[in-house]
């Protein structure tokens, strides 16, 4: 950006103002995780060893697909790269508003109302910013509450709706995961978000690289999730009842 010392200017005063724990999570928790897994990877920690990720396509480049990139901008998928510079600072302003965007329609739409309330532990949250202050006992739900969010982000990013049944079903998928565990830990996490056929979860979707290779969003609404549970874990009893329950509202049996 050097050529442009103004518009550098701007977009390092834009950043230093935000919240540096919020831009970590940003690509810790979502961006690199659904980065990885969309390529059927297994993901890890976000570090400055994994920075060029991020660097962008040079501007200039005759490369075919960084002209293609040049013109996509500036419209940003989280599995594709985009040119170097100034599009770095709008990607990352672009995905903090897009998960805040999809926390606030699981928080005040009422298709949502059952998913909301697994997520908040039945608390009357009013507010998307307070759904991530809800602490639970278990590491391993914030683990599947996060899947889930990731899942939803990536399908988001790629058709841009809530197709109510999309939503759901990205909900039992990665709240099934919770069902399936007694105890669940990231790498349980990695192996199903990629779709491990060797495990014994109830579902082996690899459901990052469905999305991405989706031409439409009814691709993903209908998915058959399974709900069966493929163990005799007792301590997640009352959640797995809460998936049946919201199923037969639906109407719908998987």
């Amino acid at each position: 950006m050097k050529q442009y010392p103004y518009e550098m200017e701007h977009a390092v005063t834009k950043w230093e103002a935000k919240d540096t724990k919020k831009i970590k999570e940003l690509f810790d928790l979502y961006l690199f995780p659904i980065w990885n897994w969309s390529r059927g990877n297994k993901s890890k920690p976000f570090t400055a060893k994994e920075i060029d990720t991020y660097k962008g396509v040079a501007e200039g480049s005759t490369y075919s697909y960084a002209r293609r990139v040049s013109k996509a901008m500036p419209y940003f998928q989280i599995t594709e790269p985009f040119v170097a510079g100034n599009d770095f600072f709008e990607m990352v302003d672009h995905y903090m508003y897009l998960l805040r965007d999809i926390k606030t329609e699981i928080c005040n739409n009422t298709d949502f109302k059952e998913i909301k309330s697994v997520l908040c532990g039945g608390k009357d949250i009013k507010y998307p910013e307070d759904m991530d202050k809800v602490k639970f006992g278990s590491a391993g739900f914030g683990y599947a509450k996060n899947l889930f969010y990731c899942a939803l982000l990536c399908y988001y990013d790629k058709f841009h709706n809530f197709e109510p049944m999309a939503v759901k079903k990205l909900f039992f998928w990665a709240f099934m995961l919770r069902v399936d565990m007694e105890n669940l830990g990231f790498d349980s996490v990695n192996k199903y978000a990629i779709g491990d056929e060797n495990s014994k979860y109830s579902n082996t979707i690899s459901m990052f690289s469905k999305i991405s290779l989706a031409r439409m969003h009814h691709e993903i609404s209908s998915l058959q999730i399974k709900l069966r549970p493929n163990t005799d874990n007792k301590k997640w009893n009352e959640l797995h009842k809460t998936l049946i329950e919201i199923t037969k509202k639906e109407g719908r049996n998987e």
